[in-house]
This record gives structure tokens, sequence and C-alpha cells, in this order.
């Protein structure tokens, strides 16, 4: 089966966590998307958020060593690592994504939804995370969800 890099970013407010309701999956998920050729998963996080958000967010880095040699650093390390079954579509046959999923905290800039690929953006509390309803909510997404915000 193909294998593609993927990377999400779950973005923590003042006690809120930001998702937006992807069109293709009719699901509410946090941003993200593919990585591209020689991109670093997480440059591709930011990039993402930004791209589907329009906010610029700072990762937090769940590496316990940072350092920076010449022919050597570190890399922001992702909270932890998915590996998805994406089903079929109209575009593409059914495939994985290698998921690197990482923490990040808003920075600045207002919500701008990208509408060719959300259908809307915005901030939950846990309670309101807690009224999504099941089918509205990938399982991985509320069990991740919910330690986020406990």
């Amino acid at each position: 089966m193909k294998r593609q890099f993927a990377t999400s970013v779950y973005v923590i407010h003042e006690n809120k966590v930001l998702l937006l309701h992807h069109r293709k999956f009719n699901k509410w998920l946090p941003p993200g998307g593919h990585v591209d050729p020689n991109e670093l998963p997480s440059n591709a996080a930011i990039r993402e958020a930004m791209e589907e958000t329009g906010l610029e967010i700072e990762l937090i880095n769940h590496s316990p060593y940072e350092f920076s040699f010449p022919n050597a650093h570190t890399l922001p390390t992702p909270y932890m690592m998915l590996l998805e079954d994406i089903p079929s579509s109209k575009k593409e046959e059914q495939h994985q994504h290698i998921d690197f999923v990482f923490l990040g905290k808003y920075i600045s800039g207002s919500i701008l939804a990208n509408e060719r690929e959300t259908l809307g953006v915005r901030w939950f509390t846990k309670q309101e995370v807690n009224d999504i309803p099941e089918e509205d909510l990938f399982p991985d997404v509320r069990i991740v969800l919910d330690k986020l915000l406990s």
C-alpha cells in the first residue's frame, strides 16, 4: 500500500483548541496536510496551519534535548506519530499517512478559513469538543483532544 508523509498540529490557546471542519472528510480535525518533497514535517505543520486557518503558530518541542552544531541540530519533536488508513476517493486510491502530530501555540492573526478545503474553522472548549457528535470526529482525534483539554 502506498504511504505518504503528513502532518497535523493541535493548536492550543487559552484552554481552547483550534479545529477545522474538513470539507473532504466532513469531520472536525486539527489543521494539517501532506509534507511536500524536501520539506521538514515541522515546517509543513506551520505552513498547513497558516494555509488552512490564517493563523501564525509556533510548535511546542517535545524533545528532551536541544542543540546545534555545524553538522547536526535538533528538530522540533512531534507529540506523537500515527499510521492512518485513508480510504479511496474519486481522486486517489486507498493509502496510508505517516502523520507527524505536533502541538502548537497561537502566536498571531485572525481566523481566515481556506474555503476550498474547509467548511469552517473555530476554537473549541473541552465542553464544546464533548458536544461534537461522534460521527463528526474521528475516534483518535477525540482521544487526543480529551487528553489535551483535561
